[in-house]
């Protein structure tokens, strides 16, 4: 048992760095990146995906074994451990503190005005400085964002893990409200250029937000926990 406890341990860890690199790796994505640095970002975004399948895997391997084995006490302990693994990986629904970003499409006040339409980068952007705000979980639009998601743009509509969202976007991040809101109104920063060409943002403090989990089942098909 004590062997289940040091991996679970071990795989909260993993799971911690993962995420760090990875919002390293994504938020590179707001700069003007040369086609071989695409292709780079790209291959290691794909690395971090397997990865996090694979961690997935091992923390359900370690579910079964504190079904069947193990003290009272140390199950306690253990789920504990996994309770906060199935939060940073977005497993299971959540509630807290936190703020709301709502964004708007500039609205067009003429014919001849074309108004702008907010794109996948620009939400792109506004996540991952909220990321760096201290958010401990995301939902854009009622879609839960973990490592694995996706933010993209498919026949005009923007797209977030494969569902069609559009305007207003509602972001509902649990963290400190204050850093959060911080993060977010830094001179230079994303809000600062959207709102400077019209599009309509709010950011208000919420005192009990629910988020769902995320709702994709992964089923692994090549990613096997190591005997040892």
């Amino acid at each position: 048992m004590k062997k289940a406890y040091l991996s679970m341990a071990l795989v909260s860890l993993l799971l911690g760095i993962m995420f760090s690199i990875q919002y390293r790796s994504s938020i590179t994505a707001g700069n003007i990146l040369s086609r071989d640095q695409w292709a780079e970002m790209t291959i290691e975004m794909e690395r971090l995906h397997n990865q996090h399948d694979a961690l997935l895997n091992e923390l359900t391997s370690l579910r079964n074994k504190i079904a069947v084995n193990g003290a009272e006490a140390q199950n306690a302990a253990l789920h504990e451990l996994l309770d906060k693994a199935d939060i940073a990986s977005g497993l299971t629904p959540v509630s807290g503190s936190g703020i709301v970003v709502i964004l708007n499409d500039k609205v067009r006040e003429s014919p001849e005005d074309l108004g702008y339409t907010i794109q996948y980068w620009n939400l792109m952007m506004i996540i991952n400085e909220l990321k760096s705000g201290g958010a401990e979980a995301i939902s854009l639009n009622g879609e839960r964002l973990v490592a694995t998601s996706g933010i993209g743009e498919s026949g005009g509509r923007l797209t977030v893990n494969g569902q069609m969202v559009q305007a207003p976007y509602r972001i509902s991040v649990i963290g400190p409200p204050e850093t959060l809101t911080g993060a977010l109104r830094l001179k230079g920063g994303e809000v600062e250029a959207l709102q400077a060409i019209g599009a309509e943002i709010t950011i208000q403090p919420a005192n009990d937000l629910h988020l769902p989990a995320y709702r994709e089942s992964k089923h692994f098909i090549y990613a096997k926990p190591l005997k040892k």
